[in-house]
């Protein structure tokens, strides 16, 4: 799940400035300075610490800086959200998210690449795929997921690349799988572009994620005053994101949406979607 940072500093980067904050922070500003490939270099939220980041309806990523809390929870992920990650969905695992697994996983076919598989959750719901690669960027789950597969019975191979940037060439998956996976990635526009150019034409995105809740509800307002503390927590996860509007942003159509609950786990990350897309 991504990133918690609070702004500690405010840098001396010029598009910073007090007098060119109001334009390089402005929710339009999509690729400017606020776009979350750049928020370890603008640190343009540094004189707003106190304000709560906000996701648009249109899904646009909030900018957030880096700052002592940044650090703290980059190493909180690394070293110990590994550990514990299993143990911290076991729960909504129990209460639901496994079936929902099984019911969306298990439809892939043919070459099939899953995004961010963490500790391999989903390894055991493929079946008769013709091939399997597992990519997950961090080491220490990437780790975890390569001793997994060892003990399974399924055939794949761990590949460490992140969702943004993708070794494969166009064209090279019939199948995409993403669990939980685009509220993490530092960059979801870009992963979600690349998911578009690995798909062989006619191929299909199947995901599940929590998102963003109704406009104007009280779990919209509470996902945007929690939004810091739940990334500290939860491995970077953007809980007030606009997951399937970003997937219709990045050129693939929705075929098929499901909506549930994801009980057993905070009201924050209570709404899910789940279903398929396709290549347009």
């Amino acid at each position: 799940m991504a990133e918690l940072s609070t702004a500690a500093e405010t840098t001396a980067n010029s598009c910073c400035a007090p007098e060119a904050q109001a334009a390089c922070c402005e929710p339009s500003a999509k690729a400017g300075c606020c776009d979350p490939t750049h928020d370890q270099g603008c640190g343009c939220a540094a004189s707003r610490t106190r304000s709560t980041p906000t996701l648009k309806r249109s899904g646009t990523v909030p900018c957030v800086s880096e700052g002592r809390f940044g650090r703290v929870t980059r190493a909180w992920d690394r070293r110990c959200m590994p550990l514990v990650y299993d143990g911290f969905l076991l729960l909504g695992e129990l209460r639901g998210l496994r079936r929902l697994r099984g019911e969306v996983v298990g439809q892939a076919q043919g070459r099939v690449l899953e995004l961010g598989a963490g500790t391999g959750l989903n390894m055991k719901y493929y079946s008769g795929v013709e091939r399997l690669v597992l990519s997950e960027p961090e080491p220490g789950m990437a780790k975890r997921l390569g001793q997994r597969l060892k003990r399974s019975a399924v055939s794949g191979e761990v590949v460490s690349a992140p969702a943004e940037q993708l070794p494969f060439d166009d064209g090279s998956f019939d199948t995409v799988v993403a669990t939980l996976v685009f509220c993490t990635v530092s960059d979801p526009h870009a992963a979600l572009q690349e998911t578009r150019r690995v798909l062989a034409p006619g191929g299909r995105l199947l995901f599940i994620e929590h998102v963003r809740g109704d406009a104007g509800s009280r779990r919209e307002r509470w996902q945007d005053r929690f939004y810091r503390p739940w990334r500290a927590l939860a491995y970077g996860c953007r809980c007030n994101q606009s997951t399937l509007e970003l997937i219709g942003e990045a050129g693939l159509r929705t075929t098929e949406v499901g909506t549930a609950r994801w009980r057993g786990m905070p009201p924050l990350v209570h709404p899910i979607v789940y279903g398929k897309a396709e290549t347009i």
